[in-house]
């Protein structure tokens, strides 16, 4: 799906796509965003080329999970549950 706004009258452009990245996910709104030199298109592109079985691409999953760490127990960057970690 191609998200596009009317540039005059009769002419639209494309400012970003909808990519349902796996079935039964809702889609991400996938756009170059604002004062860049990427296309809808090329964001598109890397969008696909860094998703790894997950709905979120791996950059935003990765900040997204150490953001979440310390409300989890969890260090930053730290894989192991908080019953395994030994305090420091």
């Amino acid at each position: 799906m191609t998200i596009r706004l009317p540039r005059h009258r009769f002419a639209f452009i494309t400012i970003g796509q909808a990519l349902r990245s796996k079935p039964r996910c809702n889609p991400l709104i996938v756009s170059p965003g604002h004062c860049v030199t990427v296309t809808a298109d090329s964001a598109l592109e890397w969008t696909l080329r860094h998703l790894r079985g997950y709905r979120l691409p791996e950059p935003t999953r990765l900040a997204d999970r150490a953001g979440l760490a310390p409300r989890r127990g969890e260090r930053a960057g730290d894989r192991r549950s908080p019953a395994v970690m030994q305090p420091s």
